[in-house]
């Protein structure tokens, strides 16, 4: 499922890599359709069904130039690995070490000193995202980091 399932990042010509089990193909997508929330995808030289088997679990993949623009307070999720969390009192939380999709909004893993806290990302914790610093403040409710 797409992190944007309106976004025309995957369309047909587009070149994508597929990635699976540290194999790396590059492929062109032949065509696109939708189905619910999924897009389903069709790549050049896959022709039959068997071949296509082989690819399922693989992680799609595009190159950064191929992202559409972001607009103001826009961020892309990859963008988030790595940036350091901070508390609006100024409290060094850690570093971002994933961020895992959840049906009521996308979780960060924050890490620090081999200790895990999970953060929603929602407007009551996240207070600002910044691309510049590549610094993440949030302001935490007591037990939400694990205190």
């Amino acid at each position: 499922m797409p992190d944007n399932p309106s976004s025309s990042t995957l369309s047909k010509g587009t070149e994508v890599e597929l990635r699976l089990q540290g194999d790396r193909q590059i492929r062109q997508i032949a065509g696109v359709r939708r189905h619910k929330v999924f897009l389903l995808l069709s790549f050049a030289g896959i022709e039959d069904r068997s071949a296509a088997e082989a690819l399922v679990g693989a992680e799609l993949w595009v190159r950064v130039e191929q992202l559409p623009p972001l607009g103001e307070g826009e961020f892309y999720l990859h963008e988030l690995r790595g940036m350091e969390v901070v508390t609006t009192s100024g409290e060094r939380v850690g570093e971002v070490l994933d961020v895992w999709p959840a049906p009521a909004g996308d979780v960060l893993v924050v890490g620090c000193g081999g200790r895990e806290s999970l953060v929603p990302m929602v407007d009551t914790f996240i207070k600002q995202v910044n691309r510049q610093t590549r610094q993440i403040l949030i302001d935490p409710i007591p037990g939400l980091l694990g205190e």
